[in-house]
């Protein structure tokens, strides 16, 4: 592992090689995580066609169904400070010229229960907020190039502050940058973050450090491996010997990226 400041701690995960060598998968595995709040008195999670749910005060709910079009919906995540929660859909591009009723087969829910497998294809998504007290609000669009940054839940996060949102973005070349939506002013900016043909982060538990794993299929990629940020005001800098990130025959890139993507280590935990 690697040390920071505060005695923070970056543990890649021990499987990581296993994973990446015997993975018959390929695509993109769904997540499917049921998420608590802060004070763990309501828990949420999506059931692919069926919706999104949250149980609240002992009752469970469907706070929203998605639409026809809709390929693939992620893990609702809870704000950090509140009830609040946000979510994603994704579905084709309106320039893609696929008419609804057009639209691939989803595999059935049942017949995955550890989650269905998401391929690579141009999609559209939007996330939404939900208000306890309200039906859910679409925040913002953009771009990505697989279905997977949905299904798996990696396009989206809350800020520590409860304000805003990282989300990831597709740019003209296919490439992907990270960004951080406002709510506030219903803008997103560009952060600074490596750019990649795919690209994963996550934040620390104390909102202070970002992580982002890069990945691409081109020769001598730049930006390929992990990054660390500390936050509001570090700079990015690259783990020493990361570039050259493991990959399994027949892994998406997509996959080997989610999968190098470091672990938080509390610091106290032992090992």
């Amino acid at each position: 592992g690697i040390v920071y400041p505060n005695h923070r701690m970056l543990v890649c995960a021990v499987a990581l090689a296993i994973f990446l060598a015997g993975c018959p998968s390929q695509g993109v595995r769904e997540d499917r995580t049921i998420t608590s709040s802060a004070d763990s008195k309501s828990v949420a999670f999506q059931h692919g066609r069926k919706g999104v749910y949250v149980r609240s005060a002992g009752e469970l709910m469907k706070v929203f169904q998605p639409s026809d079009d809709v390929i693939a919906t992620s893990t609702p995540q809870f704000s950090p400070v509140d009830d609040r929660t946000i979510f994603c859909t994704a579905a084709p591009p309106a320039s893609s010229g696929v008419p609804k009723q057009d639209t691939p087969a989803r595999d059935d829910w049942d017949a995955n229960p550890e989650g269905r497998d998401f391929h690579e294809r141009n999609v559209t998504y939007s996330c939404w907020l939900r208000d306890p007290n309200g039906e859910p609000v679409k925040l913002f669009t953009a771009q990505c190039g697989h279905s997977g940054y949905v299904a798996a839940n990696l396009a989206v996060h809350w800020r520590h502050d409860g304000q805003r949102i990282w989300h990831i973005e597709q740019i003209e070349d296919g490439r992907h940058r990270l960004m951080l939506f406002d709510i506030a002013s219903g803008q997103s900016e560009y952060v600074g973050s490596p750019i990649a043909d795919e690209l994963v982060f996550d934040i620390s538990p104390d909102g202070g450090t970002l992580v982002c794993v890069a990945g691409s299929e081109r020769a001598n990629a730049f930006f390929d491996g992990i990054w660390v940020r500390e936050l509001p005001e570090g700079k990015w800098w690259r783990v020493d010997g990361s570039e050259n990130l493991l990959r399994g025959s027949g892994v998406p890139l997509l996959e080997a990226v989610r999968a190098s993507l470091p672990v938080w280590r509390p610091a106290d935990s032992q090992g």
